[in-house]
């Protein structure tokens, strides 16, 4: 005779049977309702959080975001175009956004969908249900049409968003000015660019769009001559530094700090010297550019603060708090370390 299939589960009606209390109890002191009044004795509250503990008791969170029609799941989109470098800018915004998230009580969740033939992020919904979006990566108009027709509050990271979107960015233009401000006080005139390479950045990407854009207006408007190959992201690391000294460079500002540490690494290979050679600037101060050598001189993205504030807009938008800008700009810090000579 088959024997009925039982489950060893926990539930809540055992934790209330327990303590003696009603179902309803228990749900409201694991969920800190303090709502119409509702209060517990303290003896009880502590009598209940012991058995949660006892029992090993999970919540069936999807039961309850059935009832409550909210899950407190937060899912971050874009990932497939991310976590290919530790030096990667948007992986210190994400820590800190999650970090944010949690202390608000919500979970954070992500789906890896398999690029499409041009590698967007088209079809990265997650097929489970979730309460708002945060979105990092390079967005393209079909993705981004994909996420605001979902109807899902979302907020950008260091990334384009759409009409309904919320997003947390950098001013690339005022970044690439001070470099150049810098650079010319330490007495520089020839400065290559070396943009982001084709085998991790995308040329659709609006961080390399921006940054490559920023960088020939700027160079032009103070009318120093733009050096060959700065649109280039398909150059060998090393044929670029020798084109550049060829060139008679004497700084290289490169597209971000991946790419700094793969001149300095065909540098090193060539038995160039930095800065006594040819000095280094470049964007994005994350590990371990302080700890190179020399250590680099960068453009700092405030990824940490600009993760922290998409959380907080996101979560404002949810519980239907005001968002006064929609589209919020964070400045970059120029940080000098030892990678730049005085010429």
């Amino acid at each position: 005779m088959a024997r009925k299939a039982t489950t060893s589960r926990p539930t809540l009606a055992m934790i209330a049977k327990e303590c003696g209390v009603s179902n309803a109890t228990v749900s409201r002191v694991l969920r800190g309702d303090h709502a119409h009044g509702f209060s517990v004795r303290p003896e009880v509250r502590d009598r209940i959080m012991q058995t949660v503990a006892k029992l090993n008791y999970r919540p069936d969170l999807t039961a309850r975001s059935l009832r409550a029609q909210q899950t407190h799941v937060i899912a971050v989109l874009g990932l497939n175009h991310q976590w290919k470098s530790s030096s990667d800018v948007n992986n210190a915004a994400i820590g800190a956004a999650v970090d944010v998230l949690h202390e608000l009580g919500y979970s954070v969740c992500t789906s890896f969908p398999k690029p499409t033939a041009d590698g967007s992020s088209e079809g990265q919904l997650p097929p489970w249900r979730v309460d708002g979006y945060l979105l990092v990566g390079i967005q393209t108009h079909k993705s981004l049409v994909e996420v605001e027709a979902s109807g899902i509050p979302y907020v950008g990271i260091n990334t384009r968003v759409g009409t309904k979107g919320y997003a947390c960015q950098v001013d690339d233009a005022l970044g690439i000015k001070k470099v150049l401000d810098y650079l010319q006080e330490m007495g520089h005139q020839r400065i290559a660019y070396r943009n982001g390479s084709a085998d991790r950045a995308r040329p659709d990407s609006h961080a390399v769009q921006d940054r490559h854009v920023a960088f020939v207006n700027e160079i032009t408007s103070r009318q120093l001559p733009l050096l060959d190959h700065h649109e280039s992201m398909v150059m060998d690391d090393k044929e670029f530094l020798n084109q550049a000294l060829a060139a008679k460079a004497t700084a290289i500002l490169s597209y971000d700090l991946t790419e700094s540490i793969r001149l300095m690494q065909a540098a090193y290979q060539m038995s160039v010297n930095i800065p006594g050679d040819i000095s280094l600037i470049g964007f994005n101060d994350e590990y371990p550019a302080a700890l190179l050598t020399p250590p680099l001189t960068v453009m700092g993205v405030p990824a940490r603060s600009m993760g922290r504030q998409a959380a907080v807009m996101l979560v404002d938008l949810l519980q239907g708090r005001k968002v006064d800008e929609r589209i919020r700009v964070f400045e970059e810090q120029l940080i000098t370390r030892q990678s730049v000579a005085r010429v």
